[in-house]
């Protein structure tokens, strides 16, 4: 009898998964007026050429200000396969619930619009696409969002990684119960997610958020692609999830400190 119990017990752990997330934020609102007039210019005559135009390179980075004011037009922008993406569904709830929770003094979110975007920049052909960097899709995204009369745009990026591998129990994989039965599978998935909250007219960097989350679990042999599949779009999900929790950090702070 005990073993029947421990054997309905292991298998009742195929359905049963581990779920961990992490996430960060940052913001910045600093001016580069006041960042640059703390530093003198004296003695720039005394330099080489080359130091020369590596300060003044550096000056013209710095020289620039934050303009957002809340309420704020943030557009949305998700980067997949190295281009413009449309959000998913749930996606979608996740973000907008997000505005709900920051209040109606913050403002909204609006999708960049894929449509506006290939009536701005026509697709590239397959080679071009694949040669695209990550400077020509923010030119991309801000020209767009300038079109639509954005502030600010939150450009994020999620991806992840799955692996599926056999276990002590996966020996009983070899019978036709066991497979349908034993969790011989284990299975995990991680999602990350990136963002970045840039001004539309200056590219001011306002803050950058980050979310991780990690699953792990057990599967029957029958079943295990389907179940990696599931795991890994659910870990995905909930980076952006953490990504979402993490961003309404820091529009929160960017509002107390502009």
């Amino acid at each position: 009898m005990n073993r029947v119990k421990s054997w309905l017990f292991v298998c009742s752990l195929a359905g049963l998964f581990l779920s961990l997330t992490a996430c960060m934020q940052s913001v910045q609102t600093t001016s580069g007026r006041e960042y640059l007039s703390r530093y003198p210019t004296q003695g720039e005559m005394n330099k080489s050429p080359e130091l020369r135009n590596i300060d003044q390179e550096v000056t013209q980075v710095a020289a620039v200000e934050p303009l957002l004011r809340f309420p704020a037009r943030i557009g949305l922008a998700k980067i997949e396969a190295g281009d413009l993406a449309p959000l998913s569904q749930a996606e979608a709830d996740l973000w907008f619930a997000a505005v709900e929770r920051l209040g109606a003094d913050f403002g909204e979110f609006v999708p960049v619009s894929r449509l506006i975007a290939a009536m701005l920049l026509p697709s590239p052909s397959a080679q071009q696409h694949q040669s695209h960097s990550l400077t020509e899709i923010i030119r991309k995204i801000r020209l767009t969002a300038a079109r639509q009369h954005l502030d600010a745009v939150l450009l994020y990026e999620v991806y992840g990684k799955s692996e599926r591998n056999s276990n002590l129990l996966s020996l009983l994989d070899l019978t036709i119960i066991g497979a349908y039965l034993s969790p011989g599978q284990s299975l995990k998935a991680e999602g990350y997610a990136k963002a970045l909250l840039l001004d539309v007219r200056n590219g001011y960097p306002y803050g950058t958020a980050d979310g991780i989350a990690t699953q792990e679990g057990l599967s029957t042999r029958v079943g295990a692609s389907g179940r990696q599949t599931d795991l890994y779009l659910d870990t995905v999900l909930e980076a952006t999830r953490s990504l979402v929790q993490e961003s309404e950090k820091m529009f929160l702070e960017l509002r107390r400190r502009l």
